[in-house]
Order: C-alpha cells, then structure tokens, then sequence
C-alpha cells in the first residue's frame, strides 16, 4: 500500500494560474482527462496548448489559453456557476472550482461594494481564467494528494495595469484575498506583478497549510511556467512525495463557542453551511453553562483560510457573539483512497495506516448507491468489499 501522498509548492516566484496548471501537469497530471472536461464546459472561446519551455536554463511545462476573441466576455458569478454544473467534471472538481470563484466574486466585492453576485468579472471571469481554475481543480484531484502545504508567496513590486486603471502592486483584488485567507505573503525587488488574483485564489482555495516543506522523500517534481520573463525563473515548483515516518504531523485550527439559545434546525443548519464551506470537521457537544443552563459547545476544525468564513457563518446562524481560536496539532493516518473492483461495480475504500495499525473503509455514499443499484443491502456491498479487500491484501 502506497503511502500518504503530500504535495507542496514552493511559491517563491509567486504565482498565477497557468503556472499552477502547468505544475501540476508536470507532476504527471492526465493531460487527455483534462482537455476532455475544459471541452465539457463548451466555451467556444479559447483554445490551449501545452508544451515545455525554459525559464532562466530551467525546464518548465506552460500551460497556454490563446483566445479566440479580442475582447473578453464579462460573466456573473451565476454565469460562470452554470457552465462548471453542466459540465462533465466529477462532483468534487465542481466543488473546487466553484468554490475557488467565490473567493474571486467576495474580494471583488469587497472592493467594489456589490453583493457578490453582482460583481462583473473582468480579467478573472475571461474564459482564461475559466480554463486555470477548473484545470487547476481537475489536475488537483487527478494528482490525488492527501496533504497540501505552500510556502509563503512572494509577490513582485512597482505597477500593473488592471481593468480598471493602473495600480500598484499587489493588485486591489490580489492583496484582498491574501488578506481574506490569511495567506502569508512579502512583496520583492522583482518588478511586476508575480501573484495574479486567479492564482491567490487557487492557493486560497486549496485549503492547505503554509510553511516550509515537510520531511518527505520526494518522488515527482512539477514545474509550471509564468508568461512573464523576469532575472529569475518565473516558474510554480510542486513536489509530490511520502512521509515514511508511519504518521504525519500537522496543525490545524479549532473555533470553539457555546451556543444556549439556538434551535436544534438551526444547529443543523449551521453544521451542514460549515461542511459546504470547506472545513475539515464540525461537531456539537453537550454542555452545562453558569445557572446550570444545558447548551451545545460548537467545535470546528479547519485551516487558516477557513477561519474566515465559518466565523462568519456562526455568527450568522447561532446566537453566538464571540469565538475561541487556538492552533492545535494533530497526529492523523496516512489515508490513500483507491477504487475497488467489486461484483457491485467498483467502490471508493480508505486506506489508512500508521505504524504498524492498517484500516480500511468503504465510503458510504458510494455503498449506498452500488446497493440501490443492484436492489441489495448496504450490508450486502460491505461484505463483498470486505472478501475483495482480503485478497489484496
């Protein structure tokens, strides 16, 4: 059984979407599954090539989106919603890739004063930036990591032109979603702009932690080359390597706040906004508060870019008034999940393991299906699982 897969970028010459997508197919990332889901999205607008190119005497893969159109169409949120629904992606590329566009839609907001969805996309809503988020969220999940780390990002200095005139580096739409998603980030002597608003918003959306690599012995490394040319090489480096220790480390943030004057539709209603939002669990327990008032202590896990919004989420839909936050570290399993030929179709199983303890689990929405399916029980599928499981062991 292979081991927990992380993969790291090192965004010391910043980055931007095609970087991104170029990096990760140069981890080995399916170029033919790709092409078949932009094509799914049935934008007639753009065209993409990919090849390899070379940064300052560096090897690196482009991942180009040539327009077919001069000028670029301005879409809403909705817009750009609709296409990635009706298109051919899985459920969980969908989910990437919207959820990386709502990160756009809520910095442009913020600086333009407009609900969110009334932000006319501009540069990042052009059928460019459509090809790099959703190549970067069918890439990410055809690389199948289970850990994702960045080191901090470098930005450039000086000027850029935006859609709306030219402002200074960081651009307006760029240092809102670092400062949105707690990314850390330094601006650099390099002139120009080195973090494009479509590539903070992939690091924003990718949920992972920040840092400096971890122990890992590396297998893959990926480089995704910029557009620009700068005195260094304007490449995305991503490795994809094992933690052989048996176990992995890692940090992660808990909010925690009781809640005593909130219905129970209303906590649900606050768990099932939390799991859509992207944290990694959230779970009520019962609790004695001053007086002897019964109450619920709501307890969330998640990343640094998540703080964020599921604070926002819990002020709005319990009566809680404050929070408390604390950096926690965890020992996890390495997890890997394969799918499993079974005479139920083949069935997603978990693979976890940590010294010398191995687990397995099927994922339970797949069993649920396989057995409406097939007209059996769940406990039907579980049992084949269980016999397949065993003799590959």
């Amino acid at each position: 059984m292979n081991q927990n897969k992380i993969l790291y970028f090192d965004c010391s010459a910043g980055v931007s979407g095609d970087m991104f997508a170029g990096a990760m197919l140069g981890l080995g990332a399916d170029q033919d599954k790709l092409k078949a889901a932009l094509a799914s999205l049935n934008i007639d607008d753009f065209e993409i090539k990919i090849y390899n190119t070379n940064k300052c005497g560096v090897s690196a893969t482009k991942f180009d989106v040539i327009l077919k159109q001069h000028e670029h169409k301005h879409r809403h949120l909705g817009d750009i919603n609709a296409i990635i629904d009706n298109s051919s992606l899985s459920e969980s590329a969908k989910s990437t890739a919207k959820k990386i566009f709502k990160i756009v839609a809520e910095a442009e907001s913020e600086i333009h004063g407009v609900p969110a969805d009334e932000v006319k996309f501009h540069e990042v809503g052009a059928a460019d930036s459509i090809a790099d988020i959703v190549a970067a969220a069918v890439c990410l999940e055809d690389i199948g990591a289970q850990s994702v780390i960045c080191s901090p990002l470098c930005e450039g200095s000086g000027q850029t032109v935006c859609e709306h005139g030219i402002f200074p580096v960081p651009a307006p739409a760029t240092v809102e979603i670092l400062r949105a998603a707690r990314i850390p980030f330094k601006t650099t002597d390099t002139k120009g702009e080195m973090i494009t608003p479509t590539g903070a918003a992939i690091i924003a959306g990718i949920g992972g932690g920040f840092g400096a690599m971890p122990t890992m012995a590396v297998e893959r490394i990926g480089c995704g080359a910029g557009t620009k040319d700068f005195d260094h090489p304007n490449i995305l480096r991503a490795f994809l390597g094992q933690n052989e220790t048996g176990g992995e480390k890692d940090t992660v943030e808990v909010l925690e706040t009781c809640v005593d004057d909130t219905t129970g539709e209303a906590l649900g209603d606050c768990l099932d906004a939390l799991f859509k939002s992207g944290v990694r669990d959230a779970y009520f327990s019962p609790v004695f508060m001053k007086k002897g008032r019964p109450a619920y202590m709501l307890t969330v896990l998640c990343g640094k870019p998540e703080i964020e919004r599921a604070a926002e989420i819990i002020f709005e839909r319990t009566g809680s008034i404050g929070l408390r936050v604390r950096t926690s570290q965890r020992i996890v399993m390495q997890r890997e999940i394969k799918k499993v030929a079974t005479c139920y179709g083949e069935i997603p199983i978990k693979f976890s393991h940590f010294g010398g303890v191995k687990k397995y689990k099927a994922e339970f929405e797949a069993v649920e299906k396989a057995a409406a399916k097939f007209d059996v029980t769940p406990s039907a599928v579980y049992s084949e699982v269980a016999a397949v499981v065993e003799k590959i062991k």
